[in-house]
């Protein structure tokens, strides 16, 4: 299996970094992934949930603290998932983020920022995770 699933349960974490990353960005990222063709559906669904959380590493990008966004994107989804669904979101999920940088670019003056986007093993419960509605 994918290296994302964890007890019936796969995540995709999203980070954008760069001089250009800020909140804004995370925000319309969230909401561009929220309305893409095959995730909007599963979210409906209820199968898909997509969160804000505190990065990992703090905001930093290895060489030290970065200014701006100190927040990923998680997308998790529930219940049982098989390899061939876990591709097909992740595959959209790059796909969503390719089509919103393209877009941002055409929008703003400043180049948008650098995304990574890989799979994710989420933690099980606690302060900022997905069982934790208040997210």
């Amino acid at each position: 299996m994918t290296d994302g699933e964890h007890g019936g349960r796969s995540a995709i974490r999203v980070t954008l970094r760069g001089d250009t990353a800020n909140d804004v960005d995370v925000d319309a990222l969230k909401k561009w992934l929220e309305r893409e063709r095959g995730l909007e559906v599963l979210i409906k669904d209820d199968k898909l949930r997509i969160y804000e959380r505190a990065r990992d590493d703090g905001g930093s990008d290895g060489a030290g603290p970065t200014m701006g966004v100190g927040m990923d994107i998680l997308l998790v989804m529930t219940g049982a998932v098989t390899p061939h669904i876990f591709d097909t979101v992740l595959a959209a999920t790059k796909a969503g983020v390719k089509a919103w940088r393209e877009n941002r670019q055409s929008v703003e003056s400043d180049p948008p920022p650098v995304v990574d986007v890989t799979p994710h093993v989420p933690p099980r419960s606690g302060p900022n995770t997905p069982d934790n509605d208040g997210v």
